[in-house]
């Protein structure tokens, strides 16, 4: 279960990022940046937002679980959004078509 919900986390991460280089194309850069992850977003209150990585899923009854969370972003998810960021600033300053 947590190598499941970890790539879902991945996979969402990573629709987010397509989803902004197809804002931006259409709509021009936006306003505000992730602090965890660098990549652009649309609103303010999504700024400060993280999804992080699972770090122990724990069945505690029959219906129940108990998961703990890391305090970080999933490393190689900083990666793939720091290269895309990279990409759209060197995009902005018309280096790269």
């Amino acid at each position: 279960m947590q190598t499941a919900a970890n790539a879902y986390n991945r996979d969402r991460i990573q629709r987010h990022a397509q989803f902004v280089t197809k804002r931006i194309a259409e709509k021009g850069p936006l306003k505000y940046a992730n602090i965890h992850y660098g990549f652009p977003v649309v609103t303010g209150q999504e700024q400060e937002l993280l999804i992080p990585a699972v770090e122990t899923i724990n069945k505690i009854e029959e219906f129940g679980f108990a998961v703990s969370y890391f305090d970080a972003p999933q490393p190689d998810c900083l990666r793939a959004s720091a290269a895309k960021k990279g990409q759209e600033q060197d995009r902005e300053k018309g280096q790269v078509k």
